[in-house]
């Protein structure tokens, strides 16, 4: 399940137009799930997946994927938590010090959280992007 939503959380940041550059980082630390790149942002970024249960239908009303510029504050998905925010960030600059490809320039460094719901048979509901989570 957690495959499924990254792979479509890939596919909607390709269609924003962001490259992912690594997918599953893993550090004795923890893993890193995405991390993209635009022309001027490189994004690490968590994605939490989750499944409705059989019977719950599609949302017509999240049934697109959709930005949310609202803030972490807002967005109402209660995470990441304040521990997993921290591990990211010390994640990320172990990816930065070990991991980073030769040529890679960006002017911002973000994080970004994304949150994928899919019906009982793996069917996109719903894709909620926060740039700037935390």
């Amino acid at each position: 399940m957690g495959g499924r939503g990254e792979q479509l959380a890939i596919e909607y940041l390709r269609s924003v137009g962001m490259e992912s550059i690594a997918r599953n980082h893993r550090t004795r630390m923890g893993e890193i799930d995405v991390v993209a790149i635009d022309a001027a942002t490189l994004a690490f970024v968590e994605v939490k997946t989750r499944r409705l249960k059989s019977g719950q239908g599609r949302a017509p009303d999240r049934a697109l994927p959709q930005r949310d510029d609202s803030g972490f504050g807002d967005h109402g998905l209660g995470w990441p938590a304040p521990a997993q925010r921290l591990r990211l960030r010390r994640l990320a600059l172990a990816w930065l010090a070990e991991s980073r490809p030769s040529g890679l320039r960006a002017r911002e460094i973000r994080f970004d959280a994304i949150g994928v719901v899919l019906s009982a048979d793996d069917q996109l509901v719903s894709l909620r992007h926060i740039p700037g989570a935390f």
